[in-house]
């Protein structure tokens, strides 16, 4: 993973993301909590999810490439379209989440 940018809160998250800002790559977001959210087509590459709640929300289309989602929970979260090339999904909880054409490969 890249040198992160810096952490943020999910306050500050949320704020941006409603002024339309969908670009949160290289960013340390990790424990936070994102369930029940709507974050399709948002750019979280290069970003460190770890331990974060993401269940029940919606990252259709979403991308997730070189990202850092250990122990991320994502349970009956919907990942329609959804990059994670190359993203640690060690130990992530993907249980009942939909994954329809989501990509999952390691290539570079």
């Amino acid at each position: 993973m890249t040198n992160l940018k810096k952490a943020i809160s999910e306050k500050e998250l949320f704020e941006m993301y409603n002024k339309g800002i969908t670009n949160f790559s290289n960013l340390d977001l990790s424990d936070l909590d994102l369930s029940d959210l709507d974050f399709e087509n948002v750019n979280f590459s290069n970003s460190n999810l770890k331990n974060c709640d993401m269940r029940m929300s919606s990252f259709d289309g979403a991308n997730f490439e070189n990202a850092n989602l250990e122990n991320a929970n994502l349970f009956y979260t919907s990942l329609i379209n959804t990059n994670f090339n190359r993203a640690n999904l060690r130990n992530a909880n993907l249980k009942k989440a939909i994954s329809e054409k989501a990509n999952f490969t390691k290539e570079k």
